[in-house]
């Protein structure tokens, strides 16, 4: 009875999700994702009659000789994207802000950007991952194929709670040979994972999601606080902070890192908004595309 009720609980919790972010896909992030995220190519779909603004360099002029008016070749996108989601379920990911843990907005990143890729007929699939492989679902079409990522990141099954996105990345390379849009999420509380992260950009479109909580970085004046480690669940002694940085500032400068690198970067906060950061990403992205 109580797995019966826990499936339940599960099935509702999917349904919930789906419903609310139809609705994001739908009104916000649809458009700007198809433009901000390119196929493979175009293909020859029809001619048309020209019309005034038309590109000159589209006639057909044999058609156009035949028929003793201009005519334009059309063309349709060939898309036919793969895209990832690398998505980190280890311990730090548990840490909450205001009662919502850094996971949860992956969760709700993931959801957004599973029905946009569904939107647009893309194939989506997701690695995730702690120190280990923790699981590996190939990319697919389809409503149902959302829905079961969806019902996974929801579950969360993990062997571990350390990390290893170093792994993680040398993983995907060896499973995914063929170009892939590939969204790694995580807070990258991690050490010497750009080399692997370079060497992924060179096949694929890399786009880093950091999900971030301020309150794990910085404490209240004078707080005398004991310490556990969220992934080895080690208690650690008592310390005595003046509103000081848990950091050496390294924090501020992953994203600088990423982008260096050539990577596209997203910074999200726990329990707020992510529509906003990520479509502003997305239209940042179609204005790059257009000026290729």
């Amino acid at each position: 009875m109580r797995q019966d009720k826990e499936t339940l609980d599960l099935i509702e919790r999917v349904r919930k999700i789906e419903i609310r972010t139809r609705r994001l896909v739908d009104s916000l992030t649809a458009g700007a994702y198809h433009s901000a995220f390119k196929g493979r190519g175009i293909e020859f779909d029809e001619v048309r009659e020209y019309a005034e603004g038309d590109d000159v360099r589209f006639i057909d002029w044999n058609v156009t000789a035949r028929m003793q008016q201009t005519y334009i070749k059309q063309f349709i996108e060939e898309r036919d994207l793969s895209v990832y989601l690398l998505m980190d379920i280890s311990g730090s990911m548990d840490i909450q802000k205001s009662s919502v843990a850094k996971y949860q907005t992956a969760i709700d990143f993931g959801a957004l950007i599973s029905f946009s890729a569904i939107r647009n007929n893309d194939r989506v699939g997701l690695l995730q991952f702690t120190e280990k492989d923790e699981q590996h679902i190939k990319p697919r079409k389809g409503r149902r194929h959302a829905l079961r990522i969806i019902r996974d990141l929801l579950s969360r099954e993990r062997q571990s709670r350390k990390t290893n996105l170093r792994k993680a990345l040398r993983s995907f390379m060896q499973t995914h040979k063929r170009r892939a849009v590939l969204f790694v999420v995580s807070d990258f509380i991690d050490d010497d994972y750009l080399t692997e992260l370079k060497m992924v950009r060179q096949r694929h479109d890399v786009i880093c999601i950091h999900i971030q909580n301020p309150n794990e970085h910085t404490l209240p004046g004078g707080a005398l606080v004991s310490i556990k480690d969220s992934e080895t669940g080690k208690q650690g002694g008592l310390l005595s902070l003046l509103g000081k940085k848990l950091s050496s500032g390294e924090e501020n400068n992953i994203g600088k890192q990423l982008i260096n690198i050539g990577l596209g970067y997203v910074p999200l906060t726990a329990g707020e908004d992510v529509i906003k950061p990520l479509l502003a990403f997305f239209k940042k992205r179609q204005m790059m595309n257009s000026h290729k």
